[in-house]
């Protein structure tokens, strides 16, 4: 090897190395960028309900990030938006919470979580849609995510617990805030979602929003009458809880604290409660101002317990920086002292929120309306004309909120129908797959049926071909018996008969009996066992030329040629034997041939034939040769029954049936006076080589 291969080695090695260090060196870098923009999301995320500002600058950080070192992280950009959509919604900026749910929700770009950043977003539309009484709007909202399969996954991460929470709290408060007289799918839902509120981890600040939602739920149940002290107790017993949890200060939350303050007023006030249900209530009651009054918030226990509670909510509300909360708490706080009487404390209450509702410019129909319809129960009003306006607000507030009550009446009744259609769908697509399977099983059936009744009919068949069979062949062996017969019996009635011919006339009687015994076993299926060996065609010759009576002019030879085949020995020799007596019975002077060879088209068979030099015969009497189905000629002196033939054509059938390998008869012949005239019988059988 040269020098400066030895050079190379030692480069290309620190090249490898270079290049490897930058790939991971590269992502590495990736990966840190990664962490640290999840890093400023998983803080936003956080401090969604504690510091909605904190949460706006961490999204925003993220964002700016991801715009300068890593654009193709769009699963941080989704995220950051989303925590910019809740965090707007948090301190009541609607149209810029708008603006990023719409960021999500209109994003194309590949994404692993985009689907259910989508779903995310979705509520926190549906949530502003509340706000701005659109029900039917946020109900067609929360219909797409409960059609959504995303809600449904197994995955068991934060987003998606997220989600699921955020699914049933939106849809919780949507019924128990918005509608009216629609509170009697509250319970069935309450189920569903207390069930699962219990699975569903993410983050305590969630957990105290489950916990408002199911209380709220409660509440309104009670308010309809429905078990009122075990609803009362249950959201009693949310609250309790949620303020045990804020009771530790690493997970204490203004908004949610001014959430259960503010709740806890309007349970205190609820003029439904009666008495006696609050008896049984009373204990967790005074747990739960035993706390409050440890985070320093009054709560003697009088008239005017909901009073100060209310006051002290708005008075969070408006330091947390929510101005769509803090109008509702003073909007009830007004409404508490018109129902004590307290017109003077009224007016103060809605003046105040009516100055904090001018300043924010906030658009809160519900709140709005109930606002003015304070201001003028409570006649704050400076002048007549004051007053008229507020009475037109009141109204055109009024009708917006009943337009959109109709809008939602209207579209539970659309999708009421449309579900009973899809049901009656259903029903009907169940009953046609059931008339189809039962058509099916129907068609399956007559198959079968129709099957059984075509292999009967072959049956039938069969059986009645075999029936016409043994007729023809008893109608032969009656035609045999007339026929062969009578020259015996003619011979025997002759008294001059010599003795000896007597005696061979008697043996030849004899012999054709036998024949007629075999020929209607034949003629019976089960009458006839075929015993298979291995034959030796020399010895079956033998013993048929053994039989033979020599016939003046005839010469009868038999070739020996070792040949071996697989059949019956005493069949062979009986078929043998009619075609050598068939021969003789038709050559007046000549020869007769017995021969065997291999067959020249298939070199598994032995072919036998029996050759004479005869009178022949035509070509019809050869296509009729073997059908017993045929009436005997006797209008010939020399033609005979035939049944020897017949009885030979069924030894070979019997061959084929118990070997299966396609043996067969079949006749060749020139009839007289044409030149080599005479008859050849083939017959193929398995050969043994």
């Amino acid at each position: 090897m040269k020098s400066s291969e030895f050079i190379k080695i030692p480069f290309f090695i620190c090249l490898c190395l270079l290049l490897t260090g930058c790939f991971k060196g590269g992502t590495d870098i990736d990966l840190q960028r990664r962490v640290h923009v999840d890093g400023l999301n998983r803080e936003a995320f956080l401090n969604r309900y504690d510091n909605p500002d904190t949460t706006i600058d961490c999204s925003l950080a993220a964002l700016q990030y991801i715009a300068d070192s890593m654009p193709d992280y769009h699963d941080g950009k989704l995220r950051a938006w989303n925590n910019l959509a809740r965090a707007y919604y948090n301190i009541s900026m609607p149209d810029s919470s708008a603006i990023y749910a719409d960021s999500v929700i209109n994003c194309t770009v590949e994404s692993k979580n985009l689907e259910i950043e989508r779903l995310i977003a979705k509520l926190t539309h549906a949530r502003e849609r509340q706000r701005s009484c659109d029900i039917a709007g946020s109900y067609r909202l929360l219909y797409d995510v409960a059609q959504s399969d995303v809600l449904k996954s197994h995955r068991n991460d934060f987003l998606y617990n997220y989600a699921r929470s955020e699914y049933y709290v939106t849809l919780l408060s949507l019924n128990y805030h918005y509608r009216k007289g629609m509170q009697k799918d509250v319970q069935s839902l309450l189920d569903e979602a207390e069930n699962i509120a219990g699975t569903l981890k993410c983050d305590y600040a969630q957990d105290l929003v489950m916990n408002y939602a199911l209380a709220y739920g409660h509440i309104s149940l009670c308010s309809q009458h429905i078990n009122p002290e075990g609803n009362l107790r249950r959201a009693l017993q949310y609250v309790l809880t949620s303020l045990e949890l804020m009771s530790d200060s690493n997970r204490y939350s203004l908004l949610h604290f001014a959430n259960m303050v503010q709740l806890t007023a309007s349970i205190v006030a609820n003029p439904n409660i009666d008495d006696s249900t609050w008896t049984a209530c009373d204990p967790t009651l005074d747990s739960i101002c035993s706390l409050l009054r440890l985070f320093g918030v009054e709560t003697s226990q009088d008239d005017y317990l909901a009073m100060n509670l209310y006051r002290e909510s708005s008075n969070m509300f408006e330091y947390y920086g929510d101005p769509y909360h803090t109008l509702g708490a003073l909007v009830a706080t007004g409404k508490l002292c018109l129902d004590y009487g307290d017109t003077l404390a009224a007016q103060s209450w809605f003046r105040e929120a009516y100055e904090r509702h001018l300043e924010s410019g906030l658009a809160a129909p519900k709140y709005e309306s109930m606002l003015y319809d304070g201001l003028l129960k409570s006649k704050a009003a400076y002048s007549v004309e004051e007053a008229g306006e507020w009475a037109e607000q009141y109204v055109s507030l009024q009708h917006f909120i009943k337009q959109n009550e109709e809008k939602d009446f209207l579209l539970q009744t659309e999708l009421s129908n449309a579900r009973r259609t899809i049901s009656d769908y259903r029903i009907g697509a169940i009953i046609i797959a059931v008339l189809l399977l039962s058509l099916v099983i129907l068609a399956l059936l007559l198959a079968a049926r129709t099957r059984v009744l075509r292999q009967e009919k072959q049956r039938l068949q069969e059986m009645r071909r075999k029936d016409v069979e043994r007729i023809a062949n008893v109608e032969t062996c009656l035609s045999v018996m007339r026929h062969d017969i009578n020259p015996f019996i003619s011979y025997l009635q002759n008294k001059n008969l010599p003795e000896s011919l007597h005696q061979e006339v008697l043996s030849q009687l004899i012999r054709t009996f036998e024949n007629i015994k075999n020929w209607t076993n034949l003629s019976i299926p089960s009458g006839l066992v075929f015993n298979a060996t291995e034959c030796d065609v020399d010895e079956i010759y033998g013993e048929v030329l053994s039989m033979y009576t020599a016939k003046e002019g005839v010469v009868v030879k038999a070739e020996r040629n070792g040949m071996k085949l697989h059949g019956d020995r005493l069949l062979l020799i009986i078929m043998i034997r009619n075609l050598l007596s068939n021969a003789l019975q038709h050559t007046s002077e000549g020869e007769v041939r017995l021969d065997a060879r291999v067959n020249g088209e298939d070199g598994r068979f032995v072919e036998l034939t029996v050759s004479d030099t005869g009178c022949g015969m035509t070509a019809d009497e050869v296509e009729n040769l073997f059908r017993a189905d045929k009436k005997i000629n006797e209008s010939q002196p020399s033609s005979h029954s035939g049944f020897g033939l017949i009885l030979c054509r069924y030894i070979v059938k019997k061959h084929d049936d118990n070997t299966l390998r396609g043996c067969r008869i079949w006749a060749e012949s020139t009839p007289a006076p044409q030149a080599g005239h005479g008859t050849t019988i083939h017959v193929c059988l398995q050969g043994v080589f």
